[in-house]
């Protein structure tokens, strides 16, 4: 589940799903950035993101959380509560299998090339 929207107020309110597990994705996390060295002005605001992340982390229906920025892992890996543990990077990447283009008159589309392509490549 996307959680960018929405993650502080289920930070306060729990989990919208009840008692069903659920893996969260979150891609604009920044509170931790000073602390691993990414240059950044800091927010005044971080200390209680972390706060907030923090309480998503300790929802025992989240089993795992997820985000595109490559240095939560690590931090998540510095901290000592075992709830850090759910916290995981994912690496995201463009690929030619998954584009979409308008085909120009005459020309293949590339939802024709993509299977060649892509089985070229291995995909």
């Amino acid at each position: 589940m996307y959680l960018d929207d929405f993650d502080k107020a289920v930070a306060v309110l729990g989990s919208p799903f009840g008692k069903h597990a659920f893996t969260g994705l979150l891609m604009s996390v920044r509170f931790h950035h000073a602390q691993v060295g990414v240059p950044r002005s800091r927010s005044r605001w971080d200390f209680l993101y972390r706060l907030l992340f923090r309480r998503v982390l300790r929802l025992r229906e989240l089993k795992a959380l997820l985000s595109t920025d490559p240095t939560i892992e690590p931090y998540a890996a510095s901290r000592r509560q075992p709830e850090w543990h759910k916290v995981k990077s994912v690496r995201t990447s463009v690929r030619p299998c998954g584009s979409a283009t308008v085909p120009k008159p005459g020309r293949p589309s590339v939802f024709q090339l993509a299977p060649a392509l892509c089985s070229s490549m291995g995909h």
